[in-house]
């Protein structure tokens, strides 16, 4: 089960037909089909991978990678009960 929404994300992102083959099909998509559909942004060689993943954080830096503002996954937090 996806968390913090992915799947709705995926459906924003990339359209109901194509998330739906995605999530319900299981369908597996090449770099070039994952670029053109805008899932991803860019394609990189492997010599260069790495060089290009550290690199791509740069304009999110100093934001946590979490929706709750936790340094850690949300999944952690215990959930708030009211009366």
């Amino acid at each position: 089960m996806a968390a913090a929404g992915a799947t709705w994300r995926l459906k924003e992102l990339v359209g109901e037909p194509i998330a739906k083959e995605i999530l319900l099909a299981g369908a597996v998509l090449r770099a070039e089909e994952a670029l053109r559909i805008n899932l991803i942004t860019q394609i990189h060689e492997a010599p260069v991978l790495m060089e290009a993943a550290t690199t791509l954080p740069t304009g999110s830096a100093g934001r946590t990678p979490w929706p709750c503002g936790s340094p850690s996954p949300c999944s952690t937090l215990r959930p708030r009960l009211t009366p």
